[in-house]
């Protein structure tokens, strides 16, 4: 069905709008179909070459998406990547493309995404963040976990608490599980969290209601006030008390960073590469449990980073905007909107934390 519907598109709206160069003043689009029309209204100027590439990808695209059980507005971060792989793999039309080729279908689709949300079409742009994770090394590896790697990773936090042979004790299972759930819920970077002190942590009263922040210096030296979700904080109490501290931080104690030292008595932060060392044997650990063999050897290679990009992923796969994911990774692409960023958001961004999907360990 999705087929016949864009061969008919191909035939007689694509020709037309060539012929007559209709400006896209309206998003009245009942499906992907006549959106993609209001959007190839856009391209009429190009060559026919050009237009019928444009065509042709946005067609191979849909008919990826309706396999998948998917249209236009609930496409996903990994329907992107399963098309990209699809794409490589020469499963769209027979023969593998290079990374030069696939680079060039996604400028297109990203052209074709980008008009569609700025029209109101699409609520969100996902594949913003693809070009954020591939342009970085454009090593081909997607540096985020799926939900079967997560649910490995969480299986293998839960069997920290009773198992001792995992190489960690339990202070250091402690840390590790909370730092999980951290990275994941705040995207933050793992310079940013090992280098705050405790009582970044803070509370305020907003619309009657108290509600706890997460103060981040980013690099330069720029703070952002994170909303923190339940999951964060309940992961901060339980290691708090695992410490024997008092539940919740104040600001009129000083106790340190936000993650301590095994012996507590560092007055400096913590080495990155300790931590990035024990999760990444944690990560060997938890991708044991993985009965695909792909998916292990994705696992493998999983970093502290991945942490930020798929608690990111998880927030664009749930609805939140880009505009608040941008925000929370502190990505510098979007100072000036941190610059106007203002309490009226507040309510609007926590709302949009409270989508992704919540970790617990």
């Amino acid at each position: 069905m999705m087929r016949d519907a864009l061969a008919e598109l191909d035939q007689q709206a694509i020709s037309e709008l060539q012929a007559r160069d209709l400006p896209a003043t309206s998003v009245a689009a009942q499906n992907d179909t006549e959106a993609v029309a209001i959007w190839l209204r856009t391209k009429a100027r190009r060559s026919p070459s050009t237009f019928d590439r444009y065509s042709r990808e946005a067609r191979r695209f849909l008919e990826h998406l309706s396999r998948r059980g998917r249209v236009l507005r609930s496409v996903t971060l990994e329907d992107v990547h399963a098309y990209e792989k699809a794409l490589l793999l020469g499963q769209v039309t027979g023969r593998a493309k290079s990374r030069a080729g696939v680079e060039g279908v996604f400028d297109v689709l990203g052209s074709m995404f980008g008009m569609l949300t700025a029209a109101g079409y699409l609520s969100r742009n996902v594949l913003v963040l693809r070009e954020s994770l591939h342009i970085q090394g454009n090593t081909g590896i997607e540096r985020f976990l799926s939900n079967p790697e997560l649910d490995a990773l969480v299986a293998a936090a839960g069997a920290l608490v009773d198992d001792a042979e995992q190489g960690f004790n339990n202070e250091r299972a402690a840390r590790l599980r909370f730092l999980l759930a951290w990275f994941l819920s705040t995207g933050s970077r793992i310079s940013e969290t090992l280098k705050s002190p405790m009582n970044a942590v803070y509370m305020t009263q907003e619309a009657g209601q108290l509600q706890w922040n997460w103060r981040v210096v980013r690099k330069g030296g720029r703070e952002d006030d994170i909303p923190l979700r339940d999951d964060a904080l309940d992961a901060l109490v339980r290691y708090r008390q695992h410490l024997g501290l008092p539940p919740y931080p104040s600001p009129r104690r000083e106790e340190g960073f936000l993650v301590y030292s095994l012996r507590r008595t560092s007055r400096r932060p913590l080495w990155r590469g300790t931590i990035s060392q024990e999760l990444k044997g944690f990560f060997h650990e938890a991708a044991g449990r993985l009965e695909d063999a792909a998916l292990r050897a994705h696992m493998m290679q999983a970093t502290t980073h991945w942490l930020r990009h798929t608690g990111a992923t998880q927030l664009l796969d749930a609805g939140a905007s880009m505009r608040f994911v941008s925000k929370l990774l502190g990505h510098s692409s979007i100072t000036v909107t941190s610059k106007i960023y203002d309490h009226a958001d507040r309510a609007t961004w926590r709302n949009e934390m409270d989508k992704g999907k919540q970790f617990r360990f």
